[in-house]
């Protein structure tokens, strides 16, 4: 988390063809509704469009009360949560410069779980070859959806 939101860089945004793309430059999932916000515009390039998100499980943790707000609001979010149990970026930087891994490892919940009880839809990944079918049921869910991928933190 370098600490900078950009509100403004979701609403203007990169463009590759028609996609819009935009780069937080945070470990948190706070961007993902300030996009969500973005497609309610009348900008006809971007009313109605899903959001996907992609965080980390120490981003996603950090605003997990705020899950209950998108589902309030019905946000077409489909949010994808890597959960490696680890704040990977902080070991990653800590391996790079030949230190002890201190104190990242986190204790999660199950997200997919988490977003049920919220209300939302939850998927949770646990093999490669589920991933496709849990992105396309996500993508395709109206509202808030979260797939929840297991991943190994010496991968990040």
């Amino acid at each position: 988390d370098v600490g900078r939101k950009s509100l403004g860089g979701i609403k203007g945004g990169l463009f590759l063809g028609r996609q819009r793309l935009s780069k937080a430059c945070r470990a948190d999932a706070a961007q993902q509704q300030g996009a969500w916000a973005a497609t309610r515009e009348d900008d006809p390039r971007f009313r109605g469009r899903k959001v996907i998100a992609v965080t980390g499980d120490g981003g996603f943790g950090q605003y997990m009360a705020e899950y209950t707000t998108a589902v309030k609001y019905g946000m077409d979010i489909a949010h994808v949560v890597l959960n490696n149990n680890e704040l990977g970026k902080i070991s990653k930087e800590q391996r790079g410069e030949d230190l002890e891994v201190w104190e990242t490892s986190l204790h999660n919940p199950s997200f997919a779980a988490y977003a049920e009880l919220c209300g939302a839809r939850g998927i949770r990944v646990e093999a490669a070859d589920q991933l496709e079918g849990a992105l396309a049921q996500a993508i395709g869910h109206d509202g808030p959806a979260t797939v929840e991928v297991l991943t190994d933190a010496l991968l990040v």
